[in-house]
């Protein structure tokens, strides 16, 4: 509610400690009566905060030992009452240093590599940006590790930075534990922008222990046509020889012609599929989903969610209608004509005749064969089909495993 608050009345650094502006709002009937619920008059019998018998005085507000009384307005029972949030923010007082409307911004952010090796510096780059005209933000971003403050830089301070004059600024990551690690970056706005945030995820490989196995295992999956669903892939390592190491993960259908509309995506991509690490002697997992949404698939990747990259499996598949063109045809005709004119007026002009005579064959050829088309995608078809997942560690080709799931379509 406060962050609704700040955004509301232009306070993009906060307010610190907000009880005297609540009850100074509160001091006012009128006010009072519109912005907070649930008070309970007195005289009603309603008691609260009852302090047990026997504790004596030492250890309650009177030597009675009674419970709190509600009172009409504040008491030690209800508090100020519940909040209406929408009448609470007509009466707050909006931030006199705002402006009467923030600019809103976007905030990205790109990894050197997504991809990098345990204890290896990887430069990431954020990049906040006015989402309508051409002010650039300024300010501080605030970074969160993992969904908290651990700063993971090898400058090792602090967990926020300034950004540039181009409103960008960088960060160095450095990860000495393999696995997925994300970094969420906030920028806080200035005077002019509001606050916005993203994030990027890094996968750190594991390394690989060279030795060892692994086994696959996936979930079936079911989903309704022009839907979502997902399978969890689950990697088994051996323990003895103990195997860790960063495993690539690769698809492939029963009907790769059927389901070329389909796409999929990992919850940590690659360029050929997904992976997943391996750091110690518990099996890992990842989240494999598809999406029966042709539309969604007509590139070949495509951000699903906001979330990750989806891959399609095939070209996508078009059905298309022809209408012939009719144009052509009649400049054909026209041009046969002509040429037939040309040639009985004069020998000199025949030469030029037959000339166009040939460019009006070749017009008519081409309305014959050419015409207008629309174009559709259509869904995947209803089905059961069976999926194949491949496992390979990263460094090591021969250590490597498969698993199928079935795959529904209704």
């Amino acid at each position: 509610m406060v962050a609704i608050l700040n955004q509301d009345k232009g306070y993009v650094s906060g307010q610190g400690l907000i009880n005297p502006t609540l009850y100074t709002l509160a001091s006012n009937a009128t006010t009072y009566a519109a912005a907070f619920n649930g008070d309970v008059p007195s005289n009603t019998g309603a008691t609260g905060n009852e302090c047990p018998s026997g504790l004596g005085a030492n250890y309650c507000s009177s030597a009675s030992e009674g419970a709190y009384a509600t009172n009409a307005g504040y008491d030690q029972v209800t508090g100020l009452g519940s909040v209406n949030l929408s009448a609470l923010a007509t009466a707050w007082p909006v931030n006199s240093g705002a402006s009467a409307a923030l600019i809103g911004t976007t905030t990205t952010l790109s990894a050197a590599t997504t991809t990098p090796a345990v204890s290896t510096n990887d430069t990431i780059t954020i990049t906040v940006a006015s989402e309508s005209g051409t002010t650039v933000p300024s300010g501080t971003v605030n970074l969160s590790i993992d969904g908290g403050g651990t700063t993971y830089s090898s400058s090792g301070s602090t967990t926020s930075v300034t950004l540039t004059a181009n409103g960008t600024a960088t960060y160095t990551a450095n990860f000495a534990a393999a696995g997925v690690h994300t970094i969420v970056a906030q920028y806080a706005g200035d005077t002019t922008h509001a606050a916005s945030s993203g994030s990027v995820s890094i996968n750190i490989a594991a390394v690989s222990s060279g030795k060892g196995s692994f086994k696959l295992g996936a979930t079936n999956v079911t989903v309704t046509q022009g839907s979502t669903g997902t399978s969890t892939i689950t990697v088994t390592p051996s323990t003895s020889p103990a195997y860790t190491g960063t495993v690539d993960l690769s698809v492939d259908s029963s009907n790769d012609t059927a389901l070329a509309n389909l796409c999929f995506g990992f919850t940590t991509p690659t360029a050929s599929g997904g992976s997943v690490t391996v750091a110690g002697t518990a099996a890992a997992t990842t989240t494999l989903t598809f999406d029966t949404n042709a539309s969604d698939c007509v590139s070949a990747a495509v951000a699903e969610g906001g979330k990750h990259t989806m891959h399609r499996l095939g070209p996508v598949k078009t059905s298309q209608s022809n209408t012939p063109n009719r144009a052509p045809l009649a400049v054909a005709f026209a041009g046969l004509l002509l040429a037939g004119f040309l040639g009985r007026s004069s020998r000199k002009l025949r030469n030029l005749a037959a000339v166009i005579g040939l460019l009006a064959i070749g017009l008519g050829l081409s309305a014959c064969g050419g015409g207008s088309s629309s174009t559709t995608v259509s869904d995947p078809p209803k089905g059961t089909y069976t999926f194949t997942v491949t496992g390979t560690d990263s460094t090591t080709a021969t250590i490597t495993a498969t698993t199928t799931f079935t795959f529904v379509i209704d």
